[in-house]
C-alpha cells in the first residue's frame, strides 16, 4: 500500500484530480460533494517577539494595535480579517491595517520572530516560539478558535481503508493537541 501526499494552499477539486482525501481549514463551501469530519477547531493568538515590545510598547487593547506594526495574512490584495475576542467576551471581527502581508503562516511567524510587528498566529504554528521566550502572547484574552478544520473525501466514492485510517490518526492526534494544554 502506497500513500501519496502534497501539501498545497490551494483549494483542490477532489473529484476532478483524484484525491481520495484532504484537510481543509475554513468553511466548506463546496460541501454537497463532499462528506467530512471535524479534526480540531485551531485556536490562534496575537503574538510579538519581546524585542518589538520593548522597542514599540505592548498593546492594551484591540484600539492599541492600530498604533503597531501589524503582520497580517493575505493574498492577492486581501487581508483577513481576525477574529478576536473583545474586553466583554464576545467575538468580534478585527480588520488589521497591515504593514506587512504575507500569504502563508511560516513567513509571517518568521517576520514576528525578526520583531517585524505583531502577528495573529495559530497555536500550533507559534507553540514551539512561545515555550522558548522567542515570541510572547500580546492581549492573552483574545485568544479564540477560529478556524475548523476537517478531513473530506468526495461523496461519490467509497472510503478507502487507508483513508480511514489517516483520518482516525488525524482525529486522535488534534483530540487534545499539546500546544493547545495551556
Amino acid at each position: 500500500m502506497a500513500i501519496e501526499i502534497s501539501f498545497n494552499d490551494r483549494r483542490v477539486d477532489l473529484i476532478e484530480e483524484g484525491i481520495d482525501l484532504a484537510v481543509r481549514m475554513g468553511d466548506l463551501d463546496d460541501s454537497l460533494s463532499l462528506a467530512a469530519r471535524r479534526i480540531y477547531a485551531q485556536r490562534s493568538a496575537i503574538c510579538a517577539a519581546p524585542v518589538y515590545l520593548e522597542k514599540y510598547g505592548r498593546p492594551r487593547s484591540i484600539d492599541d494595535l492600530v498604533r503597531h506594526s501589524v503582520i497580517g495574512y493575505g493574498r492577492e490584495g486581501v487581508v483577513r480579517p481576525w477574529t478576536i475576542r473583545s474586553t466583554d467576551g464576545h467575538l468580534t471581527t478585527f480588520v488589521p491595517k497591515a504593514r506587512l502581508v504575507l500569504g502563508h503562516g511560516e513567513p509571517m511567524l518568521d517576520a514576528a520572530l525578526a520583531g517585524c510587528g505583531i502577528a495573529f498566529l495559530p497555536t500550533w504554528l507559534a507553540a514551539e516560539s512561545l515555550a522558548r521566550g522567542e515570541l510572547e502572547i500580546v492581549l492573552s484574552d483574545c485568544l479564540v478558535e477560529n478556524i475548523v478544520v476537517h478531513a473530506v473525501w468526495p461523496v461519490t466514492r467509497a472510503l478507502t481503508p487507508k483513508a480511514r485510517v489517516v483520518i482516525d490518526a488525524l482525529v486522535e492526534h488534534f483530540s487534545t493537541p499539546p500546544w493547545d494544554a495551556a
